[in-house]
């Protein structure tokens, strides 16, 4: 159930749902029902089954509408918090899912990372160098303002070839450069860089996409 100022106006089947209607996130959603989000004047209750006996479909199957925009309202309030945070030198991240929807804005990496109970390094995805754009499950990027969808995450799974740097010969082969780093101890980033011409070397050998 959506509330504004603590009266009902409107009723969600689901998540889901709510988050087509409201064109958000399904995990947006999530987060303004567990009150880790919010938007002045509105909060969301998630209901319990015996509850929704009470609803009258027909009546919940109009949607009041203008409480229905409220994307435009997070992003504004976002927008704000950001032009104040920066001027004190802080930079704030966003969140968004691996089909690119925006999620959440958080103050800082730590507190994302602490939220949400990463593993994945934030810091890493958001160097200039990394070839992984994703950390626990999401994409991240510094907060400029723009809460547009960015695009879908790619799998970076090209297979590499480790190639010896005096004979040329292929030494071995591997599906995906994480698994040449497991394979053989050397950084995935730095094999990326040979494979993209960055570098003539990495840890002593030649490296390249398996197709060319």
């Amino acid at each position: 159930m959506q509330y504004f100022n603590d009266k009902p106006v409107n009723f969600f089947e689901s998540s889901v749902h709510a988050a087509k209607l409201l064109n958000v996130s399904v995990g947006a959603v999530r987060n303004y029902i567990s009150g880790k989000s919010h938007i002045e004047g509105y909060r969301f209750e998630k209901m319990d089954s015996i509850h929704t006996y009470d609803i009258d479909p027909e009546l919940y199957n109009i949607f009041s509408e203008e409480h229905l925009s409220i994307k435009s309202l997070l992003l504004k309030q976002c927008r704000e918090k950001t032009i104040a945070r920066n001027k004190q030198g802080v930079k704030r991240i966003c969140q968004y899912d691996k089909e690119g929807h925006f999620i959440k804005v958080y103050d800082s990496i730590a507190e994302a990372q602490n939220e949400l109970h990463l593993q994945g390094n934030i810091s890493h995805v958001l160097s200039d160098d990394n070839i992984s754009k994703s950390a626990g499950g999401f994409q991240w990027k510094y907060d400029n303002g723009d809460y547009s969808d960015i695009a879908p995450l790619k799998n970076n799974g090209k297979a590499v070839a480790q190639i010896s740097s005096s004979s040329g010969k292929i030494i071995a082969k591997f599906e995906s450069m994480a698994e040449a780093e497991r394979k053989t101890g050397i950084d995935h980033r730095q094999i990326w860089k040979c494979c993209q011409g960055l570098h003539k070397t990495s840890g002593g050998f030649v490296w390249k996409y398996e197709e060319e």
